[in-house]
């Protein structure tokens, strides 16, 4: 039984041992522009680890790089549910903020307004993070919850670059002029 217990581990070690090697050849693809290369490696490491956040949002770029938006979405939603080893709620809100700029690239306004309301939920106080949701709804045309995403920023840092005119236009946009003219 001690044995069979060493084995094991010794196992399990080599296994992700192999795991990472198979990811640092991914990347290394990925960045050699060797896309269809490195997408058989990523797949492979998906089959071995469906749930890790790393290898689904590497697929996910590339199916983005692609414009398989049924794919990329897919991928993306495993990355923002799946597995991180370090930052887990940092890694998933920047995943997001990765699906949120692909959907608006592709024109999916409302789907990318959907990830937005479910953005806005986690976000931390953190008056650069709520400007940068807060030009999303913008774009997304949802002046509303744009300004109050930016009120949120100025409340976190009254300077804060961005939030200013970022408040005024959403205020104006919804036709509040007395608000837009105070920032």
């Amino acid at each position: 039984p001690l044995f069979s217990g060493r084995v094991k581990r010794a196992r399990r070690k080599r296994y992700r041992e192999q795991n990472k090697e198979l990811f640092r050849a991914a990347e290394a693809l990925v960045s050699a522009n060797h896309l269809a290369e490195a997408e058989v490696y990523l797949r492979s490491l998906w089959v071995r680890q469906p749930g890790s956040g790393r290898v689904n949002l590497e697929l996910a770029r590339l199916s983005a790089n692609s414009h398989d938006v049924s794919e990329a979405i897919r991928y993306y939603h495993n990355a923002i549910f799946g597995v991180w080893e370090s930052n887990p709620a940092s890694s998933r809100r920047e995943v997001r903020i990765d699906l949120v700029k692909f959907l608006l690239a592709e024109g999916e306004r409302n789907a990318a307004e959907s990830e937005l309301i479910a953005l806005q939920a986690e976000l931390p106080p953190d008056a650069d993070l709520h400007t940068q949701v807060g030009h999303m709804f913008m774009q997304v045309e949802d002046s509303q919850r744009a300004l109050r995403e930016f009120q949120q920023a100025l409340k976190l840092n009254p300077k804060q670059p961005g939030a200013l005119a970022g408040a005024g236009e959403a205020a104006y946009q919804l036709a509040d002029y007395s608000q837009a003219r105070r920032y």
